[in-house]
């Protein structure tokens, strides 16, 4: 049996939270389309641990958040909430 606070609504807006580190950040940040690029570049976005950025999407809403996590700590996705 499900806990309501945990379904979500399929119907709700959602939008995806990439998780990078200074490994898999380049292939991310090649991976996006050009404005994007720009919006991470100009917002000086750099995947040191604790950095994220949240990119708009074409209609200036949000399109996606790219978060940058230690990979040594096992809870680091943990506090993104916080």
């Amino acid at each position: 049996m499900s806990h309501p606070a945990l379904e979500a609504d399929p119907a709700a807006p959602a939008a995806p939270v990439h998780c990078v580190d200074e490994t898999s950040w380049p292939a991310l940040r090649d991976s996006l389309e050009p404005r994007e690029r720009r919006f991470a570049q100009a917002q000086g976005f750099e995947p040191t641990p604790g950095r994220h950025v949240v990119l708009p999407d074409a209609e200036g809403g949000v399109g996606r958040v790219i978060a940058a996590l230690d990979p040594a700590d096992p809870f680091a996705a943990g506090r993104l909430a916080t």
